[in-house]
């Protein structure tokens, strides 16, 4: 009987392990495909991206890659970078949010000049600029699916991630978890 309840034990724990690393990795796929999915469209709908649409790229590529690395890593590391990747979530909801109210109420809302300069002048719009270069308007409306435009489906990712790393980082914490036990 309590040889039972060890391997059932263990069996969850290997269980468990196993459901953080695949919500990890489709944290990371989703991140990763929702950026290809913009320039896509941004190449062949001829979009051009707000201010706005380019941080929030930047914060899907680095949820995507914190999340791969949550996924790849075990012990204390891995969960760190859970973390990482959850307060970049909760990061990139916050400008979607301020995105999709902006594109709401456009007669109190403009793009600043100052964050234009900023996204088009840091290195990586110098180096990628298909992929960090926009110079399009925060309060357009140019592209939508299901009723629902670019910034908000941004956002409804970033709420996914913090749905998905949620139940991933409580597993990880959890007293059988590989983060308190090894590393």
């Amino acid at each position: 009987m309590a040889t039972s309840l060890l391997s059932s034990s263990a069996e969850l724990h290997v269980l468990g392990a196993a459901t953080q690393r695949l919500l990890w990795l489709v944290i990371a796929l989703a991140a990763l495909g929702s950026v290809v999915l913009a320039v896509g469209l941004q190449h062949l709908e001829g979009l051009d991206p707000c201010p706005l649409c380019i941080v929030q790229r930047y914060q899907h590529l680095i949820i995507g890659t914190l999340a791969l690395g949550a996924a790849f890593t075990r012990g204390r590391l891995s969960f760190a970078l859970g973390v990482l990747t959850l307060l970049a979530a909760l990061s990139g909801a916050a400008v979607g949010s301020h995105h999709v109210w902006m594109a709401q109420n456009p007669i109190m809302a403009s793009c600043s000049r100052w964050l234009f300069e900023l996204v088009n002048n840091a290195r990586p719009a110098q180096w990628l600029p298909a992929l960090f270069r926009g110079g399009g308007d925060c309060l357009a409306n140019d592209w939508a699916a299901f009723g629902l435009s670019m910034p908000a489906w941004s956002l409804v990712f970033f709420c996914g991630y913090l749905i998905a790393a949620w139940p991933a980082l409580v597993m990880a914490w959890s007293p059988r978890s590989s983060v308190r036990s090894a590393g």
